[in-house]
């Protein structure tokens, strides 16, 4: 089994390295709630009125996680940063 190789690291670096935070996903549910009551509407093909009540209660709870995985990755990085000064170099094990 390979060893992990440990090296020093800034944050800076580490932040360079993250992953893109996603773009607001909020306006697209709100397009697709948008359709979803135009086809309620008849204009497009006509849904039940209880099946949009579900289609958009889901499109919230999405939105809702959405905004809880954001807030939580603020939380996080904003804690690093506490701890972490941007230049200081810090353990770090590679995969």
């Amino acid at each position: 089994m390979a060893r992990k190789k440990k090296q020093k690291i800034s944050m800076r670096v580490l932040k360079r390295k993250a992953p893109k935070v996603p773009d607001l996903t909020c306006p697209i549910i709100d397009d697709v709630i948008s359709s979803i009551d135009r086809c309620e509407d008849g204009k497009v093909y006509t849904l039940k009125k209880s099946e949009v009540r579900t289609i958009k209660k889901r499109m919230e709870e999405i939105r809702s996680a959405n905004d809880g995985l954001r807030d939580s990755g603020r939380y996080w990085y904003e804690k690093t940063r506490e701890i972490i000064e941007p230049d200081s170099m810090v353990d770090y094990e590679s995969n």
